[in-house]
């Protein structure tokens, strides 16, 4: 009797410990940022949907964080009342835009993780962009949003155009002159001269 206790305790205890390190090694590949966040669970999100409309929703989503993060970067190092007013609506137009995104697929509520931007945007930001300041901040900003806005502009154009499901098509088709202005504000900030330094 004593034994076949002695056994299932043992059985027991050689369980839990196995049970706690699946656990611990959960918690340690949960803290590990994922190569493109957020997009394994918008896809799983939403698989009723088309392959090019779930793909479209996580550029989108990615995209959008990207421009927030970059966005306040700006608002703490802008140099001039342009880049102040480019970098404000970029925050102010993305959070929007990301609150109907996430109404429109059903990703919003309690529990649900934010918009989390690329892996290789997040390191472009961490990198590239933190250590600027001054006019090589201006400039690589500029050059950064100026390019990012052309493929964020091709790629909801293309959903408004070829999307499967009405209401992304519709989000995107409404959201293309937020998106051209933001690229207009961008350009004129790239034709303004910069003062030369006084000699």
């Amino acid at each position: 009797m004593h034994r076949v206790l002695s056994s299932a305790m043992a059985c027991a205890l050689t369980l839990a410990l196995v049970g706690c390190g699946k656990s611990e090694q959960a918690a340690q590949t949960a803290a590990q940022p994922a190569t493109s966040p957020g997009a394994a669970a918008t896809t799983a999100g939403h698989a009723g949907m088309a392959d090019g409309d779930q793909a479209f929703v996580t550029e989108a989503t990615g995209d959008g964080a990207f421009e927030i993060a970059l966005g306040r970067m700006a608002l703490g190092k802008s140099s001039t009342d342009q880049m102040r007013a480019l970098a404000q609506r970029m925050v102010d137009d993305h959070t929007r835009m990301d609150g109907e995104l996430a109404s429109i697929t059903g990703s919003e509520g309690a529990g649900k993780a934010p918009p989390a931007m690329p892996a290789d945007k997040a390191q472009q930001l961490r990198d590239q962009l933190t250590p600027l300041l001054g006019d090589a901040f201006r400039n690589a900003f500029v050059d950064v949003t100026t390019r990012d806005y052309h493929l964020e502009i091709a790629l909801f154009a293309d959903e408004a155009k070829k999307g499967h499901d009405k209401a992304l098509r519709n989000f995107a088709r409404s959201e293309l002159p937020t998106l051209r202005e933001h690229l207009a504000m961008a350009q004129a900030m790239l034709a303004a001269e910069v003062p030369p330094p006084q000699s």
